[in-house]
């Protein structure tokens, strides 16, 4: 269902049409929605007094005890309400944890981490915390109030870094923070704690010029200790930025925000290598029909010097919106998520060498007409 705009999030790019017709591949079910009674034949919407309410997923989390978690928020009339919905038979059956929240209307996750001494971190509109595997949560202060709706600055990122502190950032927007509806641009502070959330240190602001919506989209520790995040720009460019401390900031790389959803970030692999799919610098925009199938926007950099140069490593065939970012499994192997050329369908993609071969597969189901899945 369509939904009202969120505040600190942005909508999506709206892909091209595409004419031609690709080779068929494995089709993938993928679900926007999940009910705590979920089943693959059955994935309905939750009927609660004569309001239909709507299960959306914006993280998930496997903690070392094994279960899994997806967090998100549950939509529907009166507002928004954050929820945890935790597995412990590898996602057969779930239970539903809606988290409490001063700030009635909305609340939402956006990030889940589980620190070294087996604390889960759930992250928003608020920060909670749970000591016992995500049964139980408490709210955890942070520094960033939130003056217009009356709770706290939304946390669109949360990492735990070698040395289990917390980094947080905050997105802030102008305006908004008044009490106005005049919202004009966007912008993210980085905080730290290193006391499991109980007191916060100031890292470094990003707030770029011009100022338009912007915020960090996701944030990675590389080896040597600096902090690379990679940003969400209402402009043409945006790009990869590295933070070593002393409130500079260097940018290190630059791509274009019109072909990558919000949330598309960094991927620290295993051995310590950074990663991020990016339009593919050797296309030429204004020669290449990228909409067609056979050809692919997009290509896969990595860094093994910390996010300080990037590397082109192999295309994403028939690829044209960034739908994520990447992950590696246990094996070594990457996968990240496009919206195909081929049939309008989302695809997932595999590379089983680190990035320099990419293949299609499965793709999502096609919902009637529509360019978006």
């Amino acid at each position: 269902p369509a939904i009202p705009a969120i505040p600190g999030k942005k909508t999506k790019p709206v892909s091209p049409q595409s004419a031609t017709t690709c080779a068929n591949s494995p089709q993938l079910s993928v679900f926007s929605l999940l009910d705590p009674n979920w089943s693959i034949s059955n994935p309905q919407p939750v009927i609660d007094n004569a309001y239909t309410y709507y299960y959306y997923i914006e993280d998930m989390l496997k903690s070392r005890s094994g279960a899994i978690f997806a967090a998100g928020f549950k939509y529907g009339i009166p507002g928004w309400i954050s929820v945890v919905h935790k597995s412990t038979d590898n996602g057969l059956t779930w239970k539903s944890i809606e988290l409490s929240d001063a700030s009635s209307g909305w609340s939402f996750i956006y990030s889940m981490v589980e620190d070294k001494n087996g604390a889960i971190y759930a992250a928003g509109t608020k920060l909670w915390k749970s000591l016992d595997d995500g049964n139980t949560w408490s709210v955890v202060p942070v520094p960033m109030l939130d003056v217009y709706w009356g709770g706290t600055l939304p946390i669109t990122n949360l990492i735990v870094t070698n040395d289990n502190s917390l980094v947080a950032s905050f997105t802030f927007t102008e305006g908004y923070l008044s009490g106005s509806l005049s919202m004009s641009y966007s912008y993210s502070k980085v905080y730290k704690s290193v006391d499991g959330g109980n007191n916060w240190t100031e890292l470094f602001t990003y707030n770029p010029i011009p100022k338009l919506a912007s915020h960090i989209s996701s944030i990675v520790e590389a080896n040597d200790g600096s902090l690379i995040f990679r940003d969400y720009y209402g402009g043409s460019e945006s790009g990869v930025y590295r933070y070593s401390g002393g409130g500079v900031i260097t940018k290190t790389f630059t791509d274009y925000a019109f072909a990558k959803e919000p949330n598309a970030g960094l991927l620290k692999g295993r051995d310590g290598s950074l990663y991020i799919i990016a339009v593919d610098k050797a296309i030429n925009l204004d020669a290449i029909d990228y909409t067609q199938p056979g050809n692919a926007l997009l290509a896969a950099y990595h860094s093994k010097d910390n996010g300080i140069t990037w590397t082109k490593l192999g295309t994403l065939p028939n690829s044209w919106n960034i739908q994520g970012s990447m992950i590696e499994d246990v094996y070594g192997a990457l996968y990240t998520a496009s919206h195909s050329v081929c049939d309008e369908k989302s695809s997932i993609y595999k590379s089983a060498d680190k990035g320099t071969i990419w293949n299609q597969i499965a793709t999502s189901p096609q919902f009637g007409t529509s360019s978006e899945t």
